[in-house]
Parts: C-alpha cells; structure tokens; sequence
C-alpha cells in the first residue's frame, strides 16, 4: 500500500516544488509541519527540497524528526529519507533508518534491496551481505541482489565465492554488464578465460528485457572482454576491444581539452598569491593525500598506509566535494579563495572529518584520501590542514595511460576514453604538480610507482617515515583489511605485483603517435 495525500495544502505546496519554486515551496510546508508534525509525507518532502537547495544541515534536521516520529505503514518514506541520509553524508543514521524499516516490513524485497545499497555506500560490508542474504532469502532469482553480493565479495578479497556467485547471475541475465565486469576483476585469465568471453559475447549479443537507460552498458562489456584478452597475451584484440569501449563513452561524455588546460591555469593563477599562514585553519589533524593520475598505484600506497592502526583508509571517497558544498554553497571555491579566511578553512577542516566519520567503518584519526584527481586541490587541503602530508604517485606516462585507457571510469573522468586526451591531462598534472612543489614542497613526497615494485621496502619504510607512522616493517600490504573498492581490486590482494610495469611496450605500434612523451618527462 502507498501513501497517497489528502490535504489540498499539503498537495499544493509540493507542485509549487516540482514547479521550481523550492524555498517557497519549503516554506509552505514548514508551516504545515507545525500544523501536522506527524505528518511524514511533508517531513521527507521538506528535506528533499532542502536537498534540492544544497542545505544539507536542514536535511539532516528534517529527516531526523522524521525518524522521531516512528512511521510505520509506509516503508517508501523510511527509503526516501535513507537515501537522502546518504546524499547528505550522514551513512550511520541512513543504516539505522533501513535497520528500523526493514524491523517493521520484514518481507518487503524493495526495503532489503535497499538496505544492502545503502550500506554498501556507507562502508559496512557486513550489513550490506547481512541485507543481501535477507533479501535472497525472500527472493532467491533477484539477481541484482547476487551481483551486489559478488561485488561486495570482490572487495574483500573473497574472489572464487564471487565468481561462483555470478556464474549464477549469467544463467538468469546473461545481458547483465556490472556482472561482466566484476567477473572480469575476480582474476587473472592467462590460460582459462574462453568461458568468460563466451559469457561477455553471449551479453553483447542479449538484449535486456528491463530496457535500462545504461549508456554504458556496452562499453562496459568491452572493456571486461579488454581485461581477458590483455591477460591472455593477445594485445592486439585487447587494445580493438578498449578501442570499442572508449568510442563509445567519448561519444557519451567527450572532452575539452582547452578547456581543461584552462582549468589548471586558473588553479595556478588563484593560488599564486595565496596567504597560506594568514588564511590556514588551525586544525593539528594530519591527513595524508595519495595523489596522481588514475592507475599509477595510490591504492598498493594506501594499503600499505592502512597497516598503522591510527590510519582510516577513507578510499576514493568525495570529502572535500562535501566540505566544499557546505563551506560555499555549491558556488565555484576558485572564485572566491582570494578572500577566504580562517574562519572558513576552519569549517572546511570540519566539515571534512565529518564527511569521514560519519562512515560506518570509521576509525583512527588519520585520513587517508586517495581520489587521484586531488592533485587539482592541493591548495584548499594545505589552507584546510597545514600539517598535511601528501604522497604523489609517479608512473612511466605510457604504462598509466594504457592503464587508463583500458578501464572504465565515472563520466567525471571523460578525458580517460581517448590517448591523446589522457596525454594532455598528465601533461597538465605534471604542470600543476610542479607548481603546489614551489608552495610547500617539504609537505610532498614523490614515490615513482616502478621504483615502488621493484624496491618495496626501500620505499616503504620512505613513506612510514614520511607520514611518521608505526608500521612492522614486516607485515604485508597485500594482508591489509581494509575495503578495496578500486579496479585494482584482485593485484593490490596479491603480493608486489610487477607485471604493469613497462606495459606499454606491449602496446608499442598503437602508440607509436605518444611516445614522445617519454623524451618529454
């Protein structure tokens, strides 16, 4: 049974928010409220549109009266308010919503399905399968429930039950993508991987009944049939099926590149005249930065960063876009850093621990924030946190392009789908990077990811000694247990794996256009 609304007030005030009129519309049913505080129809209505007008302090506020009130007929609110608990960074109280929701409706697939998604994003592996194996338990052919399982499976570490999982998957939705990808991320193919391709032809070849609206369903595919044609030596077929992959994702989300060039120049310009010790927080947190291009080994450093008890390896998990939304209102920091001032760096520290903690799986007190792209932002963490320490992660420019070019990022990432776009982005990273080293050079260290492999503990013990932590020099990244939720999520489980370096060299002819970037770095 779903609710539907009677009161006319109520009815209209909502249209005026679908109209656009948000603050009016919100203040109409603020006024309600107080009228009707059990009400939780206007409840979850008032902090979606607080949402929509990025008050995220007024959705949390909102959407805890909300849980105060105990709704218990209509488990769509409960799902309404998880979700924008999550949006809104507040993961612990968007778990207990679910918890309390699937405690009053303890058959309703929908709720389970959403409390496994809720808190696979919310860092809790263990309520995600918990909610899975509920859900499964009700309905045992919900494959989107056995693909989420094996995903959460892969990410730690437990590869064959994941695999075995989504064999299950395929005899029931042999069209499913997220499933051939994830197959394709369980091992290494040298020898064995024609069943899988068999699997990935069969899914390009079957439609999907659902009639998704997936762009990148099929670029998906192409690049799991890449992943197996790259482990089984046959470069040439694995570079046409990247090929395929990055066509269509760049014809989705294509790329400037002049505007990106910009982009850097204007970070550089921002921050050229920037107070550091006027304007930084007084924050004493020392979170630690991993930082590069995408695939040049920030998540092996991160492992190796997560053996100190003290570190909380926050992933690749967006704190400062949360920070930077609540400190500036959605509104572009660039222009406005030239008059930011300690009060507001101050919040940003804040608002960013906050991000972090509010995690299920949150411990330490160190942050360790790998997005690689936090290269760009180097300047807002120094004023955020002036003890700040930051790894920069170097690699072969060819072997981290090809790398690039044969995964499958977010459309944030729209340069990876086209060479020469990858090149003028490491180009601009070098650029970029070299300009924060004339700000704070003695708060970077540079770590060259082959040098990484080849002399591990050498290099090791020059980031413990960096960061100033207490790491056994003898216990191993790859026994780490932290989540992994990266593509390098089979290598970083396996020792030191050396493999990826001079990679490019087995894509030489493909290349041959790029490699004058080797002279040039």
């Amino acid at each position: 049974m779903r609710y539907q609304e009677t009161n006319l007030s109520v009815i209209n005030s909502v249209n005026l928010g679908n109209t656009g009129r948000y603050l009016e519309a919100r203040n109409a049913l603020l006024d309600l409220s107080k009228l009707h505080p059990k009400n939780n129809y206007i409840m979850v209505n008032i902090a979606s549109l607080c949402f929509v007008m990025q008050d995220l302090d007024h959705v949390e506020i909102n959407l805890d009266q909300f849980m105060r009130n105990d709704e218990k007929t209509y488990p769509e609110f409960y799902q309404i308010a998880s979700d924008l608990y999550i949006r809104s960074a507040c993961f612990s109280k968007a778990i207990q919503c679910m918890q309390r929701v699937t405690n009053y409706f303890p058959d309703d697939e929908s709720s389970w399905g959403m409390f496994a998604q809720t808190a696979f994003e919310s860092r809790d592996p263990e309520n995600a399968i918990y909610a899975v194996k509920k859900l499964l338990a009700i309905n045992p052919a919900n494959y989107e429930a056995k693909v989420l399982y094996a995903n959460l499976l892969s990410s730690k570490g437990d590869f064959e039950h994941s695999e075995s999982i989504l064999m299950e998957v395929f005899k029931v939705a042999p069209w499913h993508s997220v499933a051939c990808s994830v197959l394709s991320k369980c091992r290494k193919f040298s020898d064995d991987g024609t069943q899988a391709l068999a699997l990935f032809d069969k899914a390009l070849k079957t439609d999907n009944p659902n009639e998704t609206d997936d762009i990148d369903a099929e670029a998906r595919i192409y690049y799991a049939k890449a992943k197996i044609f790259n482990d089984q030596q046959n470069y040439d077929q694995a570079w046409v099926e990247a090929s395929r992959a990055n066509a269509i994702r760049a014809k989705n989300t294509p790329f400037d590149q002049a505007e990106y060039s910009r982009f850097i120049d204007q970070i550089i310009s921002q921050f050229s005249n920037i107070d550091y010790a006027a304007n930084s927080s007084n924050s004493e947190k020392q979170p630690i930065l991993i930082v590069g291009m995408p695939r040049s080994g920030t998540t092996l450093t991160e492992q190796i960063l997560s053996l100190d008890d003290s570190i909380y390896p926050g992933g690749e998990k967006r704190g400062l876009d949360y920070a930077l939304l609540m400190a500036f209102k959605g509104n572009d920091y660039l222009q406005g850093i030239g008059s930011a001032n300690r009060e507001q760096t101050i919040e940003l520290a804040t608002r960013y621990y906050r991000y972090f903690s509010a995690f299920s799986n949150y411990k330490g007190d160190r942050i360790v924030n790998k997005v690689p792209a936090n290269y760009l932002h180097l300047g807002i963490f120094k004023l955020m946190f002036p003890k700040i320490k930051i790894i920069n992660m170097q690699r072969n420019p060819l072997d981290v392009s090809v790398s690039i070019f044969f995964e499958h990022f977010s459309e944030m990432l729209n340069y990876t789908n086209d060479m020469s776009d990858i090149i003028l982005v490491y180009k601009e990273y070098r650029k970029i990077m070299d300009f924060w080293k004339t700000q704070f050079a003695d708060d970077i260290l540079d770590i060259n990811y082959q040098d990484l492999t080849e002399n591990y503990e050498e290099n090791k013990q020059k980031i413990i000694d960096f960061c100033g932590l207490k790491i056994d020099l003898d216990s191993q990244h790859e026994n780490a247990k932290n989540l992994v939720e990266t593509p390098s999520v089979w290598q970083v489980r396996q020792g030191i794996y050396k493999s990826s370096v001079e990679r490019w060299k087995r894509y030489e002819k493909q290349l041959k256009e790029f490699t004058y970037i080797l002279d040039q770095t």
